[in-house]
């Protein structure tokens, strides 16, 4: 068929509703003062499966379940896209980036990918930096294997009223606190590079802890807490004392005798330049423990436990230092005995620990 054009429409007097859905031309056509290039046009057009090699569209395009906001996609023909979740498989750049590199000649925008997120330019002076493997860079601040690193200013207030203001680019004051103008005499803290520093305030201290251990194996160990500031009210201390000795052997058994494991020690006390006094004298036990298993190849071993604490309270008061200092007195142990089975000793190990600790809270 060889024609200028046609088109399908319902036929007359079928009650349908006058529409021509479809229409082909062949020469261009002057419709109104509007020409009409060739093409084929439909109103239009439901396809359930389309292969289209290019397409250009005139409009907007959007999912069939389109709702603001809600559910659904929509594309608008000047760029703008709404949707709800995006996954790529590759990256996203705007502006002067093609890639994961700051662009030349102060070019700007931002790049999104596997290795990382890039935005804005170190070359302007405004950009930051956040790699896929945690590792963080903005102006004055970076963040690397888990440690940051600010080399900027830290205002916490606005105009002149109370801030705290710290950072390399004041000559005087390497911080300061305070309201007005940034002087000395409004101030009520400040520290300067030169080593001076000032507080107009009040100090006052809520709960006074101070801890120390001795690990030592010392027949005769001692720990020493002190000289520490009181504020005068009551001082708890608590003195712990801990021993534990393991041992194993093939090749025989153990046997344990003697009065159980023990140790005593003696808490003394200083105030100030005073003389040192004993204030608690304590003793604590323990156990013996033997498991043999009477195979020559197999170890049997043994353990030997002391351990337990006092608490000693200190009520004489007053401001003045304190020093407790605790004393391993004696140490006694059961007598453990190894029985060799015929044949010789075989293979042993052995471990030994001990702990004297003072713990003072007021």
């Amino acid at each position: 068929m060889r024609a200028s054009g046609f088109f399908i429409a319902g036929p007359a007097g079928s009650g349908v509703p006058s529409a021509i859905p479809f229409i082909v031309r062949t020469t261009e056509t002057v419709i109104g003062g509007v020409t009409i290039p060739i093409g084929v046009y439909i109103a239009d057009a439901f396809i359930q499966n389309a292969s289209i090699t290019n397409a250009k569209i005139g409009g907007d395009i959007w999912s069939s379940n389109w709702a603001p906001g809600v559910a659904g996609w929509y594309l608008q023909r000047g760029g703008d896209f709404f949707g709800n979740s995006v996954r790529l498989r590759g990256n996203i750049a705007g502006g002067a980036y093609s890639g994961y590199a700051w662009p030349p000649n102060n070019g700007t925008g931002y790049y999104l990918g596997p290795e990382g997120l890039l935005l804005g330019n170190p070359s302007t002076g405004r950009y930051i930096q956040i790699a896929s493997d945690g590792t963080l860079y903005a102006p004055g601040l970076s963040i690397e294997n888990g440690r940051a690193s600010f080399s900027g200013n830290v205002n916490t207030g606005m105009g002149a009223g109370f801030r705290i203001e710290m950072g390399p680019d004041d000559p005087v004051y390497a911080m300061w606190a305070g309201s007005g103008a940034k002087t000395d005499t409004n101030a009520i803290f400040y520290l300067k590079r030169s080593g001076a520093g000032y507080f107009g305030g009040a100090l006052s201290a809520g709960i006074l802890r101070t801890s120390v251990t001795n690990p030592t194996l010392d027949a005769n160990s001692q720990v020493t807490d002190g000289p520490f500031g009181t504020n005068g009210g009551p001082i708890t201390v608590v003195c712990s004392y801990w021993y534990s000795e393991e041992a194993g052997r093939d090749g025989g058994t153990y046997s344990a005798s003697g009065p159980e494991n023990s140790a005593t020690i003696q808490l003394y006390r200083t105030i100030r330049d005073t003389a040192e006094e004993l204030v608690q004298t304590f003793s604590v036990t323990g156990s013996t423990y033997i498991q043999n298993n009477g195979v020559f190849d197999e170890l049997s071993f043994y353990q030997r436990v002391i351990e337990g604490s006092i608490t000693y309270t200190d009520t004489v008061g007053g401001s003045q230092d304190r020093t407790f200092r605790a004393v391993l007195v004696t140490r006694s142990l059961r007598t453990i005995t190894f029985n060799p089975m015929p044949g010789g000793i075989g293979q042993s190990m052995s471990n030994m620990r001990q702990s004297l600790s003072l713990i003072s809270t007021e």
